[in-house]
This record gives structure tokens, C-alpha cells and sequence, in this order.
């Protein structure tokens, strides 16, 4: 998650669409990033979020994942 959470800072300067994919394997390494406020984040600064799980049964909850990518 604080991977995502440095990709939103990065591209909030940005003009123009936004567009985050993830390929992961839903496994958090001891994010410190809050899933909800980074999926805010997204959301407030427009930026689109697709994901692609490839692995991960006791990463990131599915609800967590499934709203990042709704917003």
C-alpha cells in the first residue's frame, strides 16, 4: 500500500488522465499506508485504478482491493 500511496503523489502534479495498474499478489509487506485514505486519494485526485491479483489468500482484504479499484 505505500507503494501505491508514493504513486499517488507522484502523478497528483500530473495533467491529464491517470491511470495506476497493480499486479500484485494482495500481500501487504508492512505497509504503513491506510488503504482507505489512498483509495480516497485516488479518487479525489481522478486518478484511475485497476488491479490484477495473481496470488494472495492472506493479503489485502478483497473489499479493500475491490474499493480501490471502484473509486
Amino acid at each position: 500500500m505505500d507503494a501505491l500511496d508514493a504513486a499517488a503523489g507522484v502523478l497528483a502534479p500530473e495533467s491529464g488522465r491517470r491511470v495506476v495498474l497493480i499486479l500484485t499478489d494482495a500481500e501487504d509487506n508492512s505497509s504503513r499506508s491506510d488503504p482507505e485514505e489512498v483509495r480516497d486519494r485516488f479518487a479525489r485526485d481522478g486518478t484511475m485504478v485497476y488491479a490484477i491479483g495473481v496470488k494472495g489468500d492472506g493479503g489485502l482484504l478483497y473489499a479493500n482491493w475491490l474499493a480501490l479499484a471502484s473509486s
